[in-house]
């Protein structure tokens, strides 16, 4: 096939998910690629997307006015189509469940957000009302969109059915893990206001309510309570929804733990594998994801993984991962004092994870968006 000139609408990527995709995507994807042209596309305010890329990746900054995200949207809709035809693009990656409407250049869509359709409510108005208005415009940019990726066979299989979409549009492709969270060769020092002092469990997501860090504290409070360990809980990432970090701040004073939960915010992507090398045991009490990104750095990392038994969870760990109920901390704390106080069974655990998390691979899922972008051209010839 000639070469192509290929765009990735990457505005949208600010942190979690979405930015890890990208900051492992675009490498992977110059690895294997030597013959198509890309432009990036990213907003002005945007930092972290730093990439030391070839030449035939151009980027371009897109400058966004307040209101941002309106403007942003806007600015897809409208303004995008154009610089897309007037720049010869022969293919659209819209990694971010919306695309544009207009133009006729064929789009890969990615959906990927589980937030407007399982899990709990958002907290705020604002919250409510995106989740309530992004499913309809995912839904009307996946109908237009010439292909459909999933991260998942379980998010693929609910949310084409709830937004009416054909399966034979859509292909699942896993996210992938840096060799970085394996390779042993990871820099600490990020948690230097305690680190050698105390051992520490880990979990690493962002904070809005989906996540549930109320269930984990709770839990963590019954783990300190009922069997006296000297282990602390950190939480990395970003405070996505500030009245719900502000109910667990109060959370963490009325449980008498405020001294050993530390909410350490978003650290730049190349200390995440140093702080899950020096953690004992990772949980996610998520629920609702599409991947989960955290699982498989953990596994990948060594580390026993627990999390929500969710249908999801299953998928991306398999047998690597201790379970428990949704929203029941005292499950939770009895998983992570059987983990803690039985090196037999963390060891067995963290084996398995280090197998299960040698399926997913950045390569892999680059050649497979290509090949789905390829495609999506090849489907107008």
């Amino acid at each position: 096939m000639k070469p192509i000139r290929i765009a990735i609408d990457a505005t949208s990527a600010v942190t979690g998910g979405g930015m890890t995709h990208l900051l492992n995507l675009l490498p992977a994807l110059a690895d294997i690629d030597q013959a198509n042209t890309y432009w990036i596309l990213l907003s002005s305010w945007q930092t972290g997307m730093e990439l030391d890329l070839p030449s035939r990746f151009k980027v371009k900054r897109i400058h966004f006015p307040k209101p941002t995200k309106l403007c942003r949207l806007a600015w897809q809709q409208f303004v995008l189509p154009i610089f897309l035809a007037r720049r010869g693009v022969d293919a659209l990656l819209s990694p971010t469940d919306v695309a544009p409407l207009l133009g006729v250049i064929p789009t890969v869509l990615g959906i990927r957000n589980p937030n407007p359709y399982w899990g709990p409510e958002a907290t705020t108005r604002l919250g409510r009302i995106r989740e309530s208005v992004q499913p309809r415009l995912t839904r009307f940019s996946a109908r237009k969109a010439t292909r459909l990726f999933f991260v998942t066979e379980y998010s693929r299989q609910v949310i084409s059915s709830k937004l009416g979409l054909p399966l034979n549009k859509s292909r699942v492709i896993y996210h992938g893990v840096s060799r970085a969270f394996s390779d042993g060769h990871a820099v600490s020092g990020s948690l230097q206001s305690f680190e050698g002092s105390h051992p520490y469990i880990l979990c690493v997501s962002a904070v809005r309510v989906h996540k549930d860090y109320a269930t984990l504290i709770r839990a963590f409070k019954d783990l300190v309570s009922r069997h006296s360990v000297s282990h602390h809980l950190v939480i990395a990432g970003p405070v996505v929804d500030p009245p719900y970090y502000q109910r667990l701040e109060s959370m963490l004073g009325q449980e008498g733990v405020a001294d050993r939960v530390h909410f350490i915010g978003e650290l730049p992507y190349r200390a995440m594998p140093g702080l899950y090398r020096d953690a004992e045991l990772f949980v996610l009490p998520s629920q609702a994801e599409t991947f989960g990104h955290p699982l498989v750095e953990a596994m990948a990392s060594g580390l026993p993984v627990i999390t929500t038994d969710l249908p999801v969870s299953r998928e991306i760990c398999h047998d690597a991962a201790s379970y428990f109920p949704p929203g029941d901390p005292r499950a939770l704390a009895d998983k992570m004092h059987l983990l803690l106080s039985d090196a037999g069974a963390r060891d067995a655990l963290a084996a398995s994870g280090l197998k299960r998390a040698l399926d997913f691979s950045w390569t892999k899922t680059a050649q497979q968006t290509l090949q789905l972008l390829y495609e999506a051209v090849n489907s107008r010839e």
